[in-house]
């Protein structure tokens, strides 16, 4: 009986272990590292931007306007099927916008 409960009580320990990495690292979770996984990268210029989310997936990227105010014009890379990739990774290039 003892063992039933010693067993529930490490299946919830290591359930908190991981909620609390998960949150330390950032929403998106922890990457190989144990860091935060990389959400935003800023590029130099458009083409650069362009290119490096070509070199992220498997196709032409997508480009997409800054969401917010604050934001970057960014490009997403794309699966096979030409969607926008799940890793979420923004190539941002130019100016943030008002």
């Amino acid at each position: 009986m003892f063992s039933k409960y010693l067993t529930v009580a490490m299946c919830v320990a290591i359930m908190l272990l991981t909620i609390s990495s998960t949150t330390e690292a950032g929403r998106r979770g922890a990457g190989p590292s144990g860091d935060a996984k990389v959400h935003n990268i800023q590029h130099g210029s458009q083409k650069a931007a362009k290119d490096a989310a070509r070199q992220g997936g498997q196709g032409a990227p997508i480009k997409h306007q800054a969401h917010n105010p604050g934001q970057r014009d960014h490009f997403h890379s794309t699966d096979g099927k030409g969607g926008k990739k799940d890793n979420g990774v923004h190539h941002n290039f130019g100016p943030k916008r008002g």
